[in-house]
């Protein structure tokens, strides 16, 4: 069994939906980098995780078969505008909404606990965050925050050779 990438999206909201839901967001998709771009222009009623799939990245066994999964999760905040936005970062509320940087770590250590299928070709350790920060337009962090993380797998190899002539 060698998962796509899309499979391994799903598979991964499956697994976070219920979770996230506790923290009291939602778990979305987006089919591509611009969609997960496109999505924030709305503000959602509360906090989303937005999984992306951006490619693949370098792995240094790639000539044998060896790949690395890149995924990213955007949180997006529904905040709106705020005369202390470090309140909204650091301090419960009076909503009952956590923190952000509660919920950031909280995703991060999520995702970091998935176990994939033994026979799904993936490192068993599961997925390694190589990147966090947020979102900036025009040098301004916005209330998003991104999580990168990369998955080692193997990547099944062509089904029939293609053959190339040169001239």
């Amino acid at each position: 069994m060698h998962p796509t990438p899309n499979q391994l999206l799903l598979a991964v909201s499956a697994a976070l939906t219920a979770p996230v839901a506790a923290l009291g967001g939602n778990v979305e998709l987006a089919a591509s980098p611009e969609h997960a771009l496109q999505m924030l222009t709305v503000s959602p009623p509360k906090f989303r995780c937005i999984l992306v799939w951006p490619g693949y990245a370098n792995h240094p066994a790639s000539n044998v078969g060896m790949g690395t999964d890149q995924m990213e999760i955007v949180l997006q905040f529904a905040n709106g505008l705020h005369v202390n936005p470090a309140q909204n970062a650091m301090l419960s509320r009076p909503n009952g909404r956590s923190p952000q940087l509660t919920i950031i770590d909280a995703v991060r250590r999520m995702v970091c606990a998935l176990r994939l299928p033994v026979d799904a070709g993936c490192d068993p350790h599961g997925y390694t965050l190589v990147n966090s920060q947020w979102l900036t337009i025009e040098n301004i962090a916005t209330e998003q925050h991104q999580l990168t993380f990369t998955l080692e797998r193997a990547l099944p190899g062509a089904e029939t050779i293609i053959p190339v002539t040169i001239s």
